[in-house]
């Protein structure tokens, strides 16, 4: 899955992601991942060339953890999207 893609739908659903992705790998098998880090706080973003993704957020002060599976071009839950403020 192209990049662009990605953040275009991120976008589009009140994400913007303006810290450098520190981490991405695309394998063979149509996998891609995509972190960030910020301070205590890591996110990462899992996708397949099917659309599936996973989101996961670790606060690694307190431990907080959060992860939501969805696929591509949905809508994203609110408390989810809140993560993200921490990487704009």
């Amino acid at each position: 899955i192209e990049a662009q893609k990605v953040y275009t739908w991120l976008g589009e659903n009140g994400i913007h992601i303006f810290e450098p992705c520190i981490g991405w790998a695309d394998d063979d098998d149509g996998h891609s991942d995509y972190c960030w880090d910020k301070g205590i706080h890591h996110m990462e973003l899992e996708l397949w060339d099917n659309g599936y993704t996973e989101f996961f957020y670790r606060n690694c002060e307190t431990e907080e953890l959060y992860d939501y599976d969805t696929y591509l071009d949905k809508e994203l839950p609110k408390e989810l999207i809140g993560l993200y403020k921490f990487f704009e």
